[in-house]
């Protein structure tokens, strides 16, 4: 969805997202960091994407990146791997603990407990770089994929 920034305030900023609901024009407000509009725009025109509306309470979640339904990727993935197997992802984030790769479109953890003490992986790696990793952990109730480390690709 499109939408127009009203005010900055430090951390947050308000912005109104326009859109139809059952041919009724309808405007919202939300709340999004300041840190990830920046981050997010680079100059291009901003758009938001709804992750949750609650009926109940009226409650619309929004954010900067689209909602991919973790259940049916989660299920795309364990259906082409398997704990043991070695694959080819691309780092999508480098935090204190650790790494998350995406591979074929689902994201999962590499601990740092998995990468080897002699690499300095905050240094080493960056957003968008390839590393090979292995399966390490499928939790089918948290559909959540752990990694181990393999190699960075170069």
């Amino acid at each position: 969805l499109p939408f127009k920034v009203a005010k900055r305030r430090g951390r947050w900023t308000s912005v109104i997202l326009t859109f139809q609901i059952a041919g009724v024009a309808t405007k919202i407000m939300a709340g999004l960091p300041t840190s990830a509009l920046r981050r997010r725009n680079n100059g291009a025109k901003p758009v938001c994407y709804v992750q949750q509306m609650d009926k109940n309470s009226g409650r619309v979640t929004v954010g900067l990146t689209p909602v991919t339904t973790k259940a049916s990727s989660f299920a795309d993935f364990i259906s082409k791997y398997t704990v043991g197997d070695s694959i080819t992802g691309i780092v999508t984030n480098v935090v204190d603990y650790g790494m998350f790769v995406s591979c074929d479109g689902f994201s999962g953890l590499l601990h740092r407990s998995e990468i080897p003490d002699n690499l300095d992986f905050k240094h080493e790696f960056n957003k968008g770089d390839a590393i090979e990793v292995t399966v390490i952990k499928l939790d089918h109730h948290k559909q959540r994929v752990g990694f181990g480390y393999f190699h960075h690709t170069h």
